[in-house]
């Protein structure tokens, strides 16, 4: 028991470091893997090639995959490729299921929640005189079940999110000419090919909610005026206008989606938050934040206090009650800061005029 409740715990608080960013590099190298490991894949009826640097996974015969040298997320039908690559896996059909992302997130945590519970349930059954657990001993793996369950979860919520962000391959690409006189060792992508190819800075790498590495691409948009606009970062839509930051422009702006022709490179539309309609946005949000902190204090030595009566243990408390204490105040907190923001941003921007 006391080795369950130690690994509930540090998963528990790994969680919360991969939501921080803290495992980045570990997920760096995960999503871009070495050159070793890349597929070289020819298309049909064309001499050009695609190098496959991450695969992910098959979705009605579309295959899914980090693509080099841009790095982004792409697409590219099956019956496109000369030769299939191994190991497609199952074709997830996504096309055929719902894509609600906010439910998708939003069950991954719950599995999370569902675990917790689940695991002090057996840690107080196991400290009465009679635990029932003796008798229904299969009882036992429903933590493994939901943690198992939400491994899962948390892998389709990333494919969900590749197949709407997916990019679709273009055929533009020359052939790569491998270097004959020097073959390529190790079964390694040939640098002649690579050296002539620009490869995004790891400065220009973010992390998303699954802590996955994203690069950054180039933003920018076209107004109907004829201005066009490098964009810094987008930060979110609210009442019919887009809220963004320019390069080598200070502050912030709002730009009317009625006065924008094309909008270039991944923007990442999430819906209208609607500030202009809701009240008390910037105290709710504080109030929110407070209490986050508050739960964060107070949950910690609660649960710390509650699982040290039940097991008697010393590290078990201490690591229940960061797990069950620390990860939703962070949560709470997170999202509480990230509404402050945007509110803030939603006061202060200017509107854009050509």
């Amino acid at each position: 028991m006391k080795t369950i409740c130690c690994f509930f715990s540090i998963f528990f608080a790994w969680q919360v470091n991969a939501q921080s960013g803290w495992f980045s590099n570990l997920q760096y190298k995960r999503h871009f893997p070495a050159e070793e490991e890349w597929e070289l894949v020819k298309i049909k009826g064309t001499d050009s090639t695609l190098i496959m640097m991450k695969y992910y996974f098959l979705s009605d015969d579309t295959l899914y995959f980090r693509e080099m040298p841009s790095e982004h997320i792409h697409k590219i039908a099956k019956s496109d490729l000369q030769e299939t690559p191994n190991l497609l896996g199952k074709d997830y059909h996504f096309s055929r299921k719902s894509q609600n992302l906010n439910w998708s997130a939003l069950q991954p945590k719950i599995l999370l929640g569902l675990s917790a519970a689940s695991l002090i349930g057996v840690a107080v059954d196991l400290a009465q005189p009679t635990p029932l657990l003796s008798n229904y001993q299969g009882y036992a793996t429903i933590p493994v079940f939901f943690i198992l369950e939400y491994f899962q979860a948390k892998k389709l919520d990333r494919f969900r999110n590749y197949y709407q962000m997916a990019e679709a391959q273009k055929f533009t690409k020359p052939e790569i000419q491998l270097n004959e006189n020097k073959p390529a060792q190790n079964g390694s992508i040939s640098a002649n090919y690579l050296q002539n190819t620009p490869k995004e800075s790891s400065n220009n790498i973010t992390y998303d909610r699954y802590g996955a590495p994203q690069v950054s691409e180039n933003l920018s948009m076209d107004l109907i005026n004829g201005c066009h606009y490098e964009i810094e970062a987008y930060f979110f839509e609210s009442d019919g206008s887009y809220y963004v930051s320019i390069k080598n422009q200070p502050g912030y702006y709002a730009v009317s989606k009625a006065d924008v022709q094309t909008l270039n490179g991944n923007f990442n539309l999430k819906g209208d938050k609607e500030f202009y309609s809701k009240r008390n946005v910037l105290s709710k949000s504080k109030t929110a934040k407070a209490l986050g902190i508050f739960y964060g204090v107070t949950g910690t030595v609660f649960w710390a206090a509650t699982i040290g009566i039940i097991s008697w243990n010393a590290k078990a408390a201490i690591y229940g009650g960061l797990g069950l204490g620390v990860l939703p105040a962070t949560l709470i907190v997170n999202k509480a800061n990230k509404k402050i923001q945007h509110y803030e941003i939603y006061q202060k921007a200017l509107r854009l005029t050509c």
